[in-house]
């Protein structure tokens, strides 16, 4: 939903009124959906939010099919239900969604290939630059641009000015990638109320997440600690002994507090560069508010 809520609290941000457009909601969430029925087809996942995934349920022909027509479907909000914009207007907010499609795919195919060849490397040298720059990336084309691209057409509905569009693109790029480094601290130390989201679950799947990488960097471990690690995320095992092994190195060498730290910095100097263009008013404030639920979320 916060996607939505990037894309109408931009109208309104740069003076707009989003209430003509809030059939717009539903295109963040169309593609959204789509996007998690053929992750989880990738992932081979099981359950999503509590339930069989989609492809467990209705088969995986179906599953394709749905996830697929999704992203055309959301598009089609643009074109049938929007008809008041103009021919400009209209084909700005095309290319953005297909920059927002492009980055998207771009993202699940780095996340689909992961960093394993990587790590071999890292765990003898403790040298994570590359690493933590490889995650980053992942989770700026995933989640960073969409979540840009959306909060621009918001700007760009909104009649907001070339400065103001970028800015807010920009800060929402920010916050996407904020948002995904959150998830994974959450991740391993668990999401409040999310009965999918056991403890560690990022560990049983084998993934190099944003804390795991900073936990490998020479200043956070041994190297006798991040062999034990590795080996343990090697496994992708679920067995609760070796994740709560697992986890315990991630949490004493400090690695998800940087990560923390690491997302409000980003998000901190992002703020500065839109305070600067956005006019003083109730909605830049709901924006701010909405920047700091992002680092203090649970769930």
């Amino acid at each position: 939903a916060w996607r939505s809520f990037a894309l109408t609290l931009s109208i309104d941000c740069v003076g707009g009124d989003s209430r003509k457009y809030r059939h717009l909601l539903a295109l963040p969430e169309i593609l959204h959906c789509g996007s998690l029925i053929i992750d989880d087809i990738q992932d081979n996942s099981k359950i999503r939010r509590g339930g069989p995934t989609c492809h467990e349920k209705y088969g995986l022909a179906a599953a394709i099919n749905a996830g697929t027509a999704s992203y055309f479907h959301a598009i089609n909000i643009v074109e049938v239900l929007t008809p008041g914009i103009s021919a400009s207007t209209r084909l700005e907010i095309y290319q953005l969604y297909f920059i927002a499609m492009r980055a998207g795919h771009c993202g699940q195919g780095l996340d689909i290939d992961g960093l394993w060849h990587m790590m071999d490397d890292v765990v003898e040298t403790g040298n994570t630059a590359l690493l933590e720059e490889e995650v980053l990336r992942t989770h700026r084309l995933k989640s960073g641009v969409p979540a840009g691209c959306l909060a621009r057409m918001g700007a760009i509905l909104g009649g907001g000015s070339e400065s103001q569009q970028q800015q807010i693109g920009n800060f929402f790029e920010i916050l996407g990638v904020a948002f995904q480094i959150v998830d994974d601290v959450l991740s391993l130390r668990g999401f409040k109320g999310k009965a999918k989201a056991a403890l560690g679950e990022d560990i049983t799947s084998g993934k190099i997440t944003y804390p795991v990488a900073c936990a490998m960097r020479t200043e956070h471990s041994e190297r006798v600690a991040r062999e034990k690690l590795w080996k343990i995320v090697k496994l992708r095992t679920d067995n609760p002994e070796e994740i709560s092994e697992a986890l315990k190195i991630v949490e004493s060498c400090g690695a998800m507090d940087r990560c923390m730290k690491k997302a409000k910095e980003m998000l901190d100097k992002a703020w500065e560069k839109i305070d600067r263009v956005l006019p003083a008013s109730y909605y830049k404030i709901m924006l701010r508010a909405f920047a700091y639920f992002v680092l203090e979320r649970h769930y």
